[in-house]
């Protein structure tokens, strides 16, 4: 689908929780829809609810004038996207530059952001650690499937990687677990 010049797309999972705000998945720099991989299938699966997500200006079918992009307008973007989908609300997530946009869109659009979650917003530069081989490969499995399972064991194992060990081990780690 597309609004004005950025190509958008929907995950609608077989079983949907009434009444859920949309999730709106923002990337970060260069990146595009391809690049969440299976993350908007497992999302969407996992928490019942419907997952939109975008090529970001300039990047894979959306188009863009030549850059750089300013904030703002990446902010507009995101906002058409929701008004295409027909959402009045939704929770927003953004990674990296994506982290910043779904800020600025929160700050900018209070009465459609019913949830923000932010992730990597920074980069990490040097000190930056390469994911494990195993890692992308469960990415990799979940991105060939056409709606991968909520209950699959590799979902867990997948939360396993992104939580500290030391948290896991703890009464809130555990709740934080199951509630993702």
């Amino acid at each position: 689908m597309s609004c004005a010049a950025i190509q958008w797309h929907r995950f609608t999972p077989k079983v949907l929780k009434p009444g859920a705000a949309p999730l709106l998945l923002i990337h970060g720099f260069g990146c595009g829809a391809a690049d969440w991989g299976a993350w908007p299938k497992v999302l969407g699966a996992r928490a019942k609810r419907e997952v939109l997500y975008f090529d970001n200006r300039g990047v894979g079918a959306s188009s863009g004038m030549q850059g750089p992009y300013t904030v703002p307008q990446m902010v507009a973007d995101a906002h058409a996207v929701v008004e295409a989908a027909g959402a009045s609300r939704v929770s927003v997530m953004g990674i990296s530059l994506g982290g910043m946009v779904a800020q600025s869109f929160a700050l900018s659009h209070p009465q459609s952001t019913a949830a923000l979650i932010l992730g990597c917003t920074t980069h990490g530069g040097r000190n930056a650690i390469p994911p494990p081989e195993s890692f992308l490969s469960l990415c990799q499995a979940w991105a060939s499937e056409a709606e991968p399972n909520a209950a699959d064991a590799r979902v867990d194992e997948f939360m396993r990687c992104m939580l500290p060990a030391s948290m896991l081990d703890k009464a809130a780690g555990e709740r934080l677990f199951a509630q993702v």
